[in-house]
């Protein structure tokens, strides 16, 4: 008998009920996107929205290196992904606080 790679079932049960917990949770949150982008005024997604090729190849690319990590690689790419967006995000929130005065190192006259 060969040694092998063994997962143990319960292991292997706990893998698939995360994987479609987060299968439904994408199609949910894809479903709230339709619905939002169908509320927007008619035209607003052609205004300045629009992928250039190179950004559309870019995440056709992503997209194909996702499929080929294994769900914990997966999991950790997300947190690390979403980790970024807040940066960013807070980065951005700094930078119009000081270009509109607003940072608390402002004189307030």
């Amino acid at each position: 008998m060969g040694v092998g790679f063994q997962i143990p079932i319960k292991n292997l049960v706990s893998i698939l009920i995360s994987t479609a917990v987060l299968t439904a949770r994408v199609a949910s949150l894809s479903a709230s996107l339709d619905t939002l982008v169908s509320h927007l005024p008619r035209g607003f997604m052609n205004q300045g929205t629009e992928l250039s090729l190179e950004q559309q190849f870019s995440i056709r690319s992503f997209a194909t290196q996702v499929q080929h990590m294994s769900h914990e690689q997966a999991q950790d790419f997300l947190v690390k992904l979403y980790e970024q967006m807040v940066v960013r995000e807070a980065t951005y929130q700094e930078m119009l606080k000081h270009s509109w005065g607003l940072d608390s190192g402002a004189n307030m006259a």
